[in-house]
């Protein structure tokens, strides 16, 4: 726009200097931290309720995130061979998860 003589200044530096500075001079964004071995057997063994503790077990073994969890059916899960066929999603390509 500027540059087509709508506006006599550059209106993005004013957004950036005011919405993406947390991105520069040293942001500390919070990293993912894995947990350790240790630290994810005191939080399994926190839980009380048998279906909590389920959930968590299953998310902290097979890794499946939690809106594949939501989509669940009882159906995708093989009792016999020990697998979930998790339904299809656009940022997992091997839908086959093993417990």
């Amino acid at each position: 726009m500027s540059f087509e003589g709508y506006v006599s200044y550059n209106i993005v530096l004013l957004f950036r200097k005011r919405y993406l500075k947390r991105y520069k001079d040293g942001y500390d964004d919070p990293e993912r931290k894995l947990l350790s071995v240790e630290e994810i057997s005191r939080l399994l063994n926190s839980i009380l309720d048998p279906r909590d503790k389920a959930i968590a077990v299953l998310l902290a073994k097979t890794g499946i995130r939690r809106g594949e969890l939501l989509r669940l059916d009882v159906e995708d899960i093989n009792w016999a061979e020990y697998f979930i066929m998790l339904k299809p999603t656009p940022k997992r390509s091997n839908r086959t998860v093993f417990f």
